[in-house]
């Protein structure tokens, strides 16, 4: 730390002023528990930081006029610790390298949280597997809902939308034999069109009712896409905008919202069928509702695949990028204690360690289970097509899209071998 008699010395000469931090940059402080942090977008990139505290105070010294010294010694009368000039000044090029100064530009996120990322380097393989094509902007359409649309916000609306549910699945349990029987004789090609069209219905309802909360509670949705996960086609909205809600419970209603709402579809459709004719145009399209929307609500509610259920535990939790954190934890705890390391755990809080260990050891056997589900299904379509042929086309592909995670696994064991 610089002593206080340094500072007699020009600011020119030995302490060149850091850069100022960008003005539009929006940050909200939000509180976990005893803990204080804050939440930064960047209006250009739509990007989103979490930093604690001590953190927010250092980017709030950041005027342009102000020398890595200078905020030393503030820092210092702050928190009564010691923090060096060059402690800060490498705080300070990373906000640089994130886009978050004047004069710089977006690189990767490299500092603190950026959601949606967690700053590893990823394999083709779960780029593949995770691809987004964004569609439009519905921003404006979103604002020109949100007033009509109003009462579908209050209580009474949520009070019978979970009454309808629980009254549709006292329906259908009463009526499974019927419900079995009945989609079994769907199962006919001539039945695919409705099966679309139905789905693409349902899946938009699901995002707007995620947008259209988010816009309720003040946020901004600027981003409806498709969707490409594990190969399986989809949609969705970003609603990154709430994770500037002060309040967890306005976060977590806008995760909820298009499970909630699409249950509610589906329990619309359930009572129908349950009261209508047996074949009947009413009853057959609720029937495909049904099957497309049980089918769908499984799904999403999977906390182990990036959807509805992964981001309402992250959000509930309060640890973005639950999934990344997780299995970097874990890998680090476990190569680092078979290289003989001394490994820290300071950095890590009691309950983040028993999370990360929980949700890695629940969420790596899922995750392998379904990759080889899905290369089982492609090498059995590949070898009924071009017979032996078809296993080395497998091979190709498996090692084109794994070939850098193999090699990084191979690495880290050689290292591992050689070190021991």
């Amino acid at each position: 730390m610089v002593e206080p008699q340094a500072l007699a010395f020009s600011r020119q000469e030995q302490f060149p002023a850091l850069p100022r931090v960008r003005r539009d940059l929006v940050s909200v402080e939000q509180k976990q528990g005893d803990t204080i942090h804050y939440v930064i977008k960047d209006p250009l990139t739509f990007r989103y930081f979490k930093i604690a505290r001590e953190e927010m105070f250092v980017l709030s010294l950041l005027d342009g006029r102000t020398s890595p010294e200078e905020i030393s010694l503030s820092y210092l009368e702050e928190f009564g610790v010691k923090a060096s000039g060059e402690t800060i000044g490498r705080f300070v090029q990373r906000l640089g390298e994130a886009g978050l100064l004047d004069g710089h530009q977006a690189g990767r996120p490299a500092y603190g949280v950026a959601f949606g990322s967690d700053g590893r380097k990823t394999s083709l393989f779960h780029k593949l597997t995770m691809v987004r094509i964004k569609a439009f902007n519905p921003d404006q359409l979103f604002n020109f809902m949100i007033k009509p649309l109003g009462f579908f916000f209050n209580r009474y609306f949520i009070a019978v939308a979970s009454l309808s549910i629980i009254v549709a699945a006292a329906a259908l349990a009463w009526q499974w034999g019927r419900l079995g029987s009945e989609m079994d004789a769907l199962l006919y090609l001539h039945y695919t069109p409705a099966f679309v069209s139905i789905s693409l219905f349902v899946v938009v309802l699901h995002e707007f009712a995620h947008g259209l909360t988010c816009k309720y509670f003040g946020g901004q949705v600027t981003e409806i896409g498709f969707l490409l996960i594990y190969f399986n086609p989809a949609l969705y909205c970003n609603v990154s905008d709430a994770w500037l809600f002060e309040k967890r419970s306005n976060r977590l209603w806008v995760v909820f919202a298009g499970g909630f709402f699409e249950a509610f579809i589906l329990s619309l459709a359930a009572i129908i069928w349950s009261i209508a004719p047996p074949a009947s145009l009413y009853s057959t399209i609720c029937l495909i509702v049904i099957a497309v929307s049980g089918v769908k609500t499984l799904f999403n509610l999977n906390p182990f695949i990036k959807l509805d259920g992964y981001y309402f535990l992250s959000d509930y939790l309060e640890i973005p990028n639950l999934r990344g954190k997780s299995f970097s934890f874990v890998k680090s705890q476990i190569f680092g204690r078979l290289r003989g390391e001394d490994v820290n755990t300071k950095n890590f809080t009691p309950r983040e360690q028993i999370v990360y260990w929980s949700y890695a050891a629940l969420a790596l056997p899922f995750t392998t289970a379904l990759i080889l589900l899905m290369v089982w299904k492609l090498g059995n379509s590949l070898i009924s097509k071009y017979g032996d042929a078809g296993l080395l086309i497998l091979a190709v592909i498996l090692l084109i899209l794994l070939g850098d995670v193999l090699v990084g696994a191979a690495t880290r064991t050689y290292k591992l071998v050689r070190g021991t």
